[in-house]
């Protein structure tokens, strides 16, 4: 579903990304991980088209999506969420979700006019569907909330769930646990692995070993902007490159 070939991202001639390839197979979850400053964030800043690429080629769907803008790639069905959320804090819990589909009827100003009874049957439709997921992501009591005053846990939550509205192919996750309390870990693993099972394959950021070994069916490691292993999470805990890079001899097995 997702193949990088080559990717490379310089800042000042600082190589931050250097000539990686990778590939996320459909229907799976993959783990990146390394430790801080190795490139990871700019690795799904580059895919998703925050980033342009200076060398490489990104292909999605066996589409070349190389250079193309955030907004077109996510209407291909590719969508990230980031390490800090980013929901709209003014809105309702609710209100969040509706916005978020890019097929809306009403978004015209000449469909508004022309169209009333096709745009209230989609403000409907669209509207089942947010409860639906705020029920799933057990925010439905909080449906009438204003976003920015939901406890961070719960914004990763709503981030997620805006994200799926989009009805997306694949979900690139960037620290999906991050400040999230340890007993919502769990929940946010069993959110994945059912949307997974409906369809959603997933690339995942994640600094939470346990968590992301437990998720992931492979795994790819970057030092230094550079893929320095790759594999099965059980064959990435026992490489001792990885081991020295990451965390430290002895403190990969410690941590998962």
């Amino acid at each position: 579903m997702l193949k990088v070939t080559g990717l490379t991202k310089e800042f000042g001639g600082l190589r931050a990304v250097d000539d990686l390839s990778l590939e996320v197979k459909e229907g799976t979850i993959v783990g990146l991980i390394g430790p801080n400053g190795s490139g990871k964030s700019t690795v799904f800043n580059l895919i998703s088209g925050f980033y342009r690429c200076d060398a490489g080629r990104i292909e999605f769907s066996g589409k070349d999506i190389t250079g193309l803008p955030p907004h077109v790639i996510a209407r291909m069905g590719l969508v990230r969420t980031f390490q800090q959320t980013r929901v709209f804090p003014e809105m309702t819990v609710f209100e969040n979700l509706v916005v978020a589909p890019q097929d809306n009827v009403g978004e015209g100003f000449i469909d508004s006019l022309l169209f009333p009874r096709a745009v209230k049957e989609d403000q409907k439709k669209k509207g089942e569907e947010a409860l639906a997921l705020l029920r799933f992501a057990d925010l439905y009591e909080k449906r009438d909330e204003l976003a920015k005053n939901l406890p961070y846990g719960e914004q990763k939550r709503l981030e997620l769930m805006r994200a799926v509205m989009t009805r997306p192919k694949i979900m690139l996750l960037d620290e999906p646990t991050a400040g999230v309390a340890r007993p919502q870990v769990e929940k946010m693993r069993e959110y994945i692995l059912k949307l997974k099972d409906q369809g959603i394959t997933f690339l995942i950021i994640e600094h939470h070993m346990k968590f992301v070994m437990g998720l992931s069916e492979w795994v790819y490691v970057l030092d230094h902007g550079q893929l320095i292993a790759q594999g099965t999470p059980s064959e990435v805990q026992k490489n001792p490159k990885v081991i020295e890079a990451y965390l430290g001899t002895g403190r990969m097995a410690a941590a998962v």
